[in-house]
């Protein structure tokens, strides 16, 4: 290892459930006005990739203190939080804004619209699971 200088340099670094928390908070609150396709993306792969390590309990505090930071808090605690996820998946905006994302990172290419937005209400379903179980 080169060492340049003689000082310490600290990072400061979010943890995997505050990044979901933020773009699962981003999800809701912007409903089908969110043009942000990479957030959906992101979910999906985080939670693919890291699903079980995720610590629920921690998710949920993260995501209830980004709501209440954003003033957005009734939306993430709303019953009828489905009904939100299904408007986005059935909006045929959010489906052809998601094409073009397909085509502009290859990386995506091979996840349907559908298959994203089915893991991200798993996602949220398996928080307010975990919170009805403790």
């Amino acid at each position: 290892m080169c060492e340049l200088e003689d000082r310490t340099i600290e990072v400061w670094a979010y943890n995997l459930e505050t990044v979901l928390a933020e773009k699962l908070e981003t999800v809701v609150s912007r409903n089908v006005t969110n043009t942000r396709m990479r957030d959906f993306y992101d979910i999906y792969i985080l939670q693919k990739l890291y699903g079980e390590q995720l610590q629920k309990q921690v998710l949920w505090t993260a995501l209830v203190a980004t709501a209440k930071k954003r003033g957005t808090l009734d939306l993430i605690e709303a019953e009828d939080i489905r009904e939100i996820f299904d408007e986005i998946e059935s909006s045929p905006v959010m489906e052809t804004l998601w094409k073009t994302y397909q085509k502009n990172y290859s990386y995506a290419a091979d996840i349907s619209w559908h298959t994203i937005m089915k893991s991200i209400c798993a996602l949220y379903g398996s928080i307010l699971e975990n919170m009805y179980d403790a």
